[in-house]
């Protein structure tokens, strides 16, 4: 009877070596969450910036499969871009509207700037998209031969990195004159340019 009564309490309570082996453990989890958070962070502006990129290679491939203009705005305060088919090509109005994206349903907390407010040659960032001197709105025309017409660059970042200053996770989009479309990352460092071209 007094070796059951024996087993019973040794089994009420935890052993040291549990209690350490849970500690550990917890801080582990401590140091991993908040990586886990700014990888998240990563993972959202690379697929925003995949996604815009898509759009801009769909608008191109509507202006050449269609034999017109496709008009794309970017509205600054509301962090939305509007696709247009403009085939009598007169400019954007409703009646042409293909679709709207907001970049919030792209990924949370997503919108068009960039932390390290550089442009692709190094110099302070003006706006966030930038098409060669357009404004009001601030817009590319893809060509039916597939041309830009006043081609630029589309910068994106995330909230949470525009208040932190995170660098490393700015992204941009650049339209060339071609119609061409690059996905790029914020490098501030390198030789070649503080902008570098990513897949």
């Amino acid at each position: 009877m007094s070796t059951s009564r024996r087993k019973t309490s040794r089994r009420a309570g935890f052993t040291l070596l549990e209690l350490i082996i849970v500690m550990a453990i917890m801080g582990a989890t401590v140091l991993v969450v908040p990586s886990m958070a700014a990888w998240q962070r990563q993972l959202t502006v690379n697929n925003a910036v995949r996604t815009v990129a898509m759009d801009m290679r769909l608008a191109r491939s509507l202006a050449v499969d269609g034999n017109y203009d496709v008009i794309v705005t970017f509205n600054l305060e509301t962090h939305t871009y509007s696709i247009y088919k403009d085939a009598e090509r007169n400019g954007p109005d409703l009646y042409d509207l293909y679709k709207t994206v907001e970049l919030s349903a792209i990924g949370p907390g997503l919108q068009y700037g960039s932390a390290s407010h550089t442009d692709l040659l190094g110099n302070p960032l003006g706006l966030p998209v930038q098409m060669n001197g357009t404004s009001d709105p601030i817009h590319v025309t893809f060509k039916s031969n597939g041309a830009a017409l006043d081609a630029g660059t589309i910068y994106l970042s995330t909230s949470q990195d525009m208040s932190a200053m995170a660098t490393q996770r700015d992204r941009a989009v650049n339209i060339h004159g071609t119609g061409n479309v690059k996905m790029l990352r914020f490098d501030g460092g390198n030789l070649d340019g503080p902008w570098l071209e990513f897949r």
